[in-house]
């Protein structure tokens, strides 16, 4: 069935949005699925749990993020994720931020290597493929954070992702 919950919600999660409605749909099995959304969240739940993915278009940086914002960055993407579908013993959830810059990817990689260690963390993984990618994998106490640098043309895209 979870592998069926993934399906319906990439097939459907970015019309809920869109239209703002609820659905809910039964397999063949019996099982049955809903998704809802509202223009700016998408609920999806089935006997297996449920997985709500909050959007946002506020381009401020969230304050409880554990580490800055890339200086000069712009915000694109701002979420959070929760799921009890994945974890049934209790709800896990993400945070994602995506963020575009014009610097290079070595340059961003040092930023954040330099934050992270600053802030506690344990850098964990490593990766600085100068004009091509980067990657940095963190942990502090029961966290993780991942770093993605992906160079493009024009802008370089920066992905935290918080778990």
């Amino acid at each position: 069935m979870k592998t069926n919950v993934y399906a319906i919600i990439g097939g459907l999660s970015a019309v809920a949005i869109l239209a703002g409605c609820s659905r809910s749909y039964t397999g063949a099995d019996g099982s049955s699925v809903t998704v809802s959304g509202d223009g700016s969240k998408i609920s999806v739940k089935s006997g297996d749990g449920s997985t709500t993915v909050n959007g946002s278009t506020a381009q401020e940086y969230p304050s409880d993020f554990p580490v800055p914002q890339y200086p000069g960055s712009k915000i694109s993407t701002n979420m959070a994720v929760t799921s009890s579908a994945v974890n049934p013993g209790g709800a896990s959830g993400q945070k994602i931020i995506m963020l575009n810059t014009k610097d290079g990817s070595s340059q961003v990689v040092q930023f954040y290597k330099e934050k992270l260690t600053a802030g506690g963390w344990t850098i964990d993984t490593t990766v600085d493929q100068a004009g091509v990618s980067g990657y940095i994998g963190a942990s502090k106490g029961f966290s993780k954070l991942n770093v993605a640098v992906i160079p493009g043309t024009p802008d370089t895209c920066i992905s935290l992702t918080m778990q």
